[in-house]
């Protein structure tokens, strides 16, 4: 039966190599030849992508048929499609399109789908003359089913629909019958510059379907890079709409948009409203013409010019900015506005298996530098905790240099080294650290116990997250030595500096004061060792105690409100 199986046309479509193939046998069913072929019932043949083609060509190898990589990519869509899914689900496609499924026993009932904006297989009229001239036939184009493909290359016109639905069961064959127009689109002028620009889409979109591009995950973050090459992006990352709009319109044209079809200001208003700047929520169309407006063409979209600033650097090599780890990360980019801020900004925040976990504000180079936010601190992550333990117990790191490996203030790493968490804790260490902190007491015996906690702070946290009561034996003489005023001063600009660059950080994110003042108190009341230390430090006290009552009056504000 195979022996009245054509060879494919230049560009053919594997549904209409399937479907001449019908009009060439006796049976007139064409589920029933469906399953001929595949050794498969099928309710009908996916079109631009099949399943299950493994079968047939294995049988068609002995007529030196196309081999299997020449068809998937020159007669089929499979290319295309997946250069908009995600990577993690190619595998599966791949089984999909070879074996009917990811199991192979399994039954396939459809093709993978693209989702079309025209309802009927497209046609160039030129082609169909040519074709049928040439081979006393013409056929279904690969190239023309493309959903971002308007017009012919080689003629430099627009695509007629057809008279064939492209969600048909039947098995249909190209025709001069079934190749009418439906439409008076052909009948229109269509200027230089929309010819230009529906050339360009065409070439952009035959290299999808040619070639595997592997920009899905990336393609949120490289279109940032863009838009801010482009100024387009405000000072605090966020896209601006209206000029974006403008210039978009103004780029393509009026007559480009009608003749695809596109309502652009529905478009811009999802991208940067509903959908979050995520471009592969977009169709594929929208898609494209955010490309070729931001690039030129998809290879310059995947490569970026590269801009020198630090926000660049990262976004296209995103690494854990803990300088002990340095993983490479996918990164998260949104835009983000809430009742307790003051306008919308654009974040890039990451979470690495280091257990940290940081944010910026994606906005120009100042910002982007200042607003580093390191989230892990107060994350209780074993593995990370006890890094930072390691490092300083057993490698005997000081503070300042554990804080500058794991990019934090000396004031978190402080903070991590009070928190308790479950250690294996036998007699034999608790009596070792007893021993070791008590020789230290008995040798500066007129020192205050804050001078002995910060000159030894890897003892004394041992002691306050494991044997606290007994701790707070050992310091009860020493709490009322003399202390060091120019000790106390270091310590209170110390504290008040961490307070200052926290503010200006939570500024720069754009909190509402009762935010910044709920945040920025949150460390001094809920450390018990930060409450203690702070009725020795006037300026950091002062400022503490005035963010507590502006926030307490807030709360009485907002709860207190009487109803009128």
């Amino acid at each position: 039966m195979l022996f009245h199986f054509p060879q494919p046309y230049p560009d053919e479509l594997f549904y209409s190599i399937i479907a001449r193939y019908s009009k060439r046998t006796p049976e007139t069913n064409d589920t029933n030849v469906i399953q001929s072929l595949f050794d498969k019932k099928m309710s009908n043949l996916g079109k631009s992508i099949p399943y299950g083609i493994s079968t047939i060509l294995e049988q068609l190898k002995v007529f030196e048929f196309p081999s299997e990589n020449e068809m998937i990519k020159n007669h089929t869509l499979f290319y295309y499609y997946i250069n908009f899914i995600s990577t993690v689900l190619k595998n599966e496609k791949y089984e999909m399109l070879l074996y009917g499924s990811i199991k192979r026993e399994q039954k396939a009932l459809n093709g993978m789908t693209l989702y079309y904006s025209h309802k009927n297989f497209r046609f160039c009229p030129t082609c169909t003359d040519e074709d049928i001239e040439k081979y006393g036939e013409t056929y279904w184009r690969t190239s023309f089913q493309i959903p971002t493909v308007y017009i012919c290359q080689k003629h430099k016109t627009l695509l007629e629909e057809s008279m064939v639905s492209i969600y048909t069961n039947g098995l249909i064959p190209a025709s001069r019958e079934n190749c009418i127009s439906k439409s008076k689109q052909n009948q229109r002028t269509v200027n230089k510059k929309t010819i230009t620009f529906l050339l360009l889409l065409a070439k952009e979109s035959d290299r999808l379907a040619k070639e595997e591009l592997n920009f899905y995950f990336k393609s949120k973050a490289l279109t940032i890079l863009h838009l801010k090459q482009k100024g387009l992006l405000d000072r605090y990352g966020v896209v601006k709409k209206t000029e974006l709009f403008q210039r978009l319109f103004q780029f393509y044209g009026l007559d480009f948009f009608e003749i695809i079809d596109l309502n652009l200001i529905k478009v811009v208003e999802r991208y940067c409203e509903e959908i979050d700047y995520e471009l592969n929520l977009l169709s594929y169309i929208e898609q494209l013409i955010f490309i070729i407006f931001l690039a030129g063409n998809i290879e310059n979209f995947i490569s970026v010019v590269p801009i020198n600033d630090s926000m660049y650097k990262f976004i296209r090599n995103p690494r854990c900015r803990n300088n002990s780890c340095k993983r490479p990360l996918r990164l998260d980019i949104f835009p983000r506005f809430e009742d307790n801020m003051r306008r919308k900004i654009t974040t890039l925040s990451y979470n690495c298996t280091c257990g940290k976990t940081s944010r910026y504000v994606l906005g120009d180079e100042e910002i982007f530098k200042q607003s580093e936010h390191n989230l892990y601190a107060w994350n209780k992550s074993h593995n990370f905790y006890k890094d930072i333990r390691e490092k300083i117990y057993i490698s005997k790191l000081s503070i300042s240099d554990v804080a500058k490996v794991y990019n934090l203030h000396e004031l978190d790493v402080e903070i991590i080294l009070h928190e308790s968490l479950n250690e294996e804790v036998d007699q034999i260490l608790i009596q070792y650290y007893r021993e070791t902190w008590s020789n230290y007491i008995n040798s500066n015996p007129r020192k205050h116990y804050l001078h002995l906690k910060y000159e030894n702070l890897e003892i004394f946290t041992w002691l306050y997250r494991n044997d606290g009561n007994w701790l707070i034996e050992s310091i009860e003489e020493s709490r009322y030595n003399e202390i060091d005023a120019n000790f106390l001063r270091k310590r209170d600009f110390f504290i008040k500096e961490y307070l200052r660059s926290s503010m200006h950080r939570l500024f720069i994110y754009q909190y509402k004061g009762s935010q910044i003042n709920k945040w920025l108190r949150a460390p001094f009341i809920r450390e018990d060792y930060l409450r203690g230390e702070l009725e020795l430090l006037p300026n950091s006290s002062v400022y503490v105690e005035k963010i507590t009552q502006i926030y307490e009056e807030f709360l009485d504000r907002r709860f207190n409100t009487p109803v009128l």
